[in-house]
């Protein structure tokens, strides 16, 4: 056994004490020496195996298992397990195919495979029939999935230049388009609505800059007078409001105006009666057009 491997056993054992604790920050960290460990641990025949066929087939086999709704049938009615049969009947996927897709969502993790060719759910399989999870494998799925696959051949292409082009780069390379990446998202139906989502839940979990102890909104606020009609938030590119309502619940009392700003596209599909936020079309390519703010996110 390496030094490197005790030491990371130890730190592990350590760590686990911690997050048992419930200390602040354990999580991650153990986390962190984990995945420290597997990359001790594996040879390089397992890494190469594991980056080049395992993790690229899990993301498709997410995505196609996504479009035939996997996730909501299993957790449906009451998250008993299902097997290829049936799986395959609500579906109409070929029970063949279906059976190595699932086989390789079980042996990844995503999916819980009690017996043979009998699948449950797992924690993020439960997840994925929210909107907000779903749309975090899609949207990237589709919009970045196309470009990186080109990023070798873009870069060769270009001589190892660091883009500096937005809108002659590799995003345009990747989908043969001239447009931006916006307004290319605004281009096909359902992709736009897929990305608000994505982006309404890319911080689930994780603590937000309008939290005390994360940045002191109230401090920086010291010594400025504030009215109701005044702007106190502008999110800029703030999709669906989600971190517009969190500050407004999370400070309920500080008077002003909170401003969610978003392409016409995304503005119109939001669904809010909350009379406290502010939805406006705008373009943040084009001047800002609601002066003194306080909080610009």
């Amino acid at each position: 056994m390496s030094p490197q491997v005790k030491a990371l056993l130890a730190e592990i054992n350590e760590l686990g004490n911690a997050f048992l604790s419930q200390e602040y920050g354990a999580r991650r960290k153990l986390l962190g020496a984990a995945v420290s460990l597997i990359a001790e641990l594996e040879m390089p025949v397992e890494t190469i195996k594991r980056i080049t066929w395992a993790e690229p087939a899990v993301y498709v086999a997410l995505k196609i298992a996504i479009d035939l709704k996997i996730f909501e049938n299993l957790v449906e009615p009451d998250e008993s397990p299902k097997n290829i049969a049936e799986l395959a009947k609500v579906t109409g996927a070929d029970p063949n195919l279906l059976a190595r897709i699932l086989k390789h969502l079980g042996a990844m993790n995503v999916l819980n495979e009690p017996e043979p060719g009998v699948f449950g759910t797992t924690q993020l399989a439960k997840a994925l029939v929210l909107p907000e999870y779903r749309d975090s494998i899609c949207a990237p799925f589709d919009l970045t999935g196309p470009p990186l696959c080109k990023l070798p051949a873009y870069l060769a292409k270009t001589g190892y230049k660091n883009p500096t082009d937005p809108t002659d780069g590799l995003f345009q390379y990747g989908h043969d388009t001239k447009l931006s990446m916006y307004d290319h998202i605004g281009s096909l139906p359902g992709l736009a609505e897929s990305f608000d989502n994505f982006m309404a839940g890319h911080r689930k979990g994780h603590p937000n800059w309008m939290d005390e102890d994360f940045f002191p909104v109230r401090d920086s606020l010291r010594g400025i007078e504030l009215h109701g009609h005044s702007p106190l938030l502008v999110d800029v590119g703030g999709g669906l409001g989600h971190d517009a309502m969190e500050f407004r619940s999370k400070h309920p009392d500080l008077p002003g105006r909170i401003i969610v700003q978003d392409l016409p596209a995304t503005i119109e599909r939001v669904a809010s009666t909350n009379q406290d936020i502010e939805f406006m079309s705008h373009d943040f390519r084009t001047p800002q057009p609601i002066k003194g703010k306080q909080f610009k996110t």
